[in-house]
């Protein structure tokens, strides 16, 4: 991830230096898929924390996910689980379940939307 972080894309003097990490550590295929797919939860929720996706933050995760390489059938899974983790989080902070905060809420359903999430999770 850090070698993306200057401008979202891995030059050839990066990728020698991705290329002898990974050469080190010799990780399995699957490894290198989990740990892209950790890279990206982590962006996510750091993007989400608070309640909002600007059209900027969603330009860059798209950004960064083509740079990992991350596989799409994983990018709606790990939306939708930051998403229901947040909404878990909004439903913990009230005294009563049945009464939320709507304007966090509103947001969350806003964030679903810029990030192709059906609102339906919510229910």
């Amino acid at each position: 991830f850090m070698v993306t972080r200057d401008d979202l894309k891995i030059d050839e003097e990066e990728q020698k230096v991705l290329n002898a990490i990974i050469g080190y550590i010799e990780p399995s295929q699957e490894e290198v898929e989990m740990a892209r797919n950790m890279v990206y939860w982590t962006l996510v929720e750091n993007v989400i924390e608070d309640d909002i996706v600007t059209e900027e933050e969603s330009e860059t995760m798209l950004k960064i996910r083509q740079a990992l390489a991350v596989d799409e059938k994983y990018v709606y899974q790990i939306h939708k689980r930051a998403l229901i983790e947040r909404y878990q989080d909004l439903k913990n902070t009230t005294d009563n379940e049945n009464e939320i905060d709507l304007t966090r809420f509103e947001k969350l359903k806003r964030m679903a939307d810029r990030l192709g999430i059906s609102e339906e999770i919510f229910d």
